[in-house]
């Protein structure tokens, strides 16, 4: 599971408070991966942010929308530069997020790719092209959540969610016990009010 914080479900804290959420995140065994740590309403410590990631295991995100000159939020390219340059120092794998909010830039990743390059990030900890290691992540996750909950419906996506293509990446962990299902989306931020091609609308 992936765990973030947004200023709509809570409030902006100190930097310390901020790195202590997101250190508690990681150190939580239902989260896997820790969400746009670069958003600038939230300071937080890069340093103490990833040798929690590190001593956990936990991915961190790289947001394009952190980086893309018409993004919806502030961008905070030093801060992304930080954290990116501690990673590869310490060997941290990071995922890539679109975080489009539309159908226009899902899996756009041109920005975080310049980014990328500018700080010569390995590939090697990018996770979006290894599908084993994503299937690794919903194994360990799966038999995590079932030590504590036998028949909670689990729901695994593919590495690229607006492709079903993809799908045939993913391996049924060993743990699925029958309440597991696999997502993909034509369009990610959900039904179109004009576009009935794929989606459909109800007021409600």
């Amino acid at each position: 599971a992936i765990a973030s914080l947004h200023e709509k479900t809570i409030k902006p804290g100190s930097e310390s408070a901020n790195t202590a959420a997101l250190v508690a995140a990681a150190e939580n065994p239902f989260i896997n991966i820790m969400g746009h740590p670069d958003d600038p309403t939230f300071p937080i410590n890069a340093e103490t942010l990833t040798d929690a990631a590190k001593a956990t295991g936990t991915i961190v995100e790289f947001n394009a929308v952190g980086v893309s000159p018409d993004g919806y939020r502030e961008k905070n390219i030093e801060k992304t530069v930080e954290i990116l340059l501690l990673c590869k120092k310490k060997g941290v794998f990071v995922s890539l997020g679109s975080d489009s909010h539309g159908k226009d830039r899902i899996a756009d990743f041109g920005n975080c790719l310049a980014v990328l390059k500018d700080v010569d990030f390995p590939g090697e900890l990018i996770l979006n092209d290894k599908p084993e290691l994503l299937n690794d992540i919903y194994e360990q996750l799966v038999s995590v959540v079932r030590k504590s909950n036998h028949d909670r419906i689990l729901m695994i996506s593919p590495r690229l969610r607006s492709d079903s293509a993809y799908l045939s990446d993913l391996e049924i962990p060993s743990d699925a016990n029958g309440y597991l299902m696999a997502e993909w989306h034509f369009y990610a931020a959900g039904p179109s009010k004009t576009c009935r091609l794929y989606t459909s609308y109800a007021p409600q």
